[in-house]
């Protein structure tokens, strides 16, 4: 499970995005659907690693996978920022 890459992916894609929204507003389009997809990969991947370690009883995997959740909680928050800013 590598929601790292996945974060990637979609940040990669919304970046590409905005560089070519201007000259090739159909393929920005599809570059931003494309970040939109790879944010729901990560949103299901989180979701099935917080009930991993939900489920286990080691203190220090939930310590460990809250702060990694609120680092990748930020970055995936200013993906969405730039998404808002590419609809303007």
């Amino acid at each position: 499970m590598n929601i790292v890459d996945e974060l990637m992916d979609a940040q990669k894609y919304i970046d590409d995005a905005t560089k070519m929204k201007d000259d090739y507003p159909k393929l920005a389009d599809l570059y931003r659907d494309l970040s939109a997809e790879e944010l729901s990969h990560a949103e299901r991947l989180h979701e099935m690693g917080s009930k991993m370690v939900a489920d286990s009883d080691e203190e220090a995997a939930e310590i460990v996978w809250d702060w990694e959740t609120e680092r990748m909680s930020r970055w995936e928050q200013s993906i969405r920022v730039l998404h808002e800013m590419y609809s303007k």
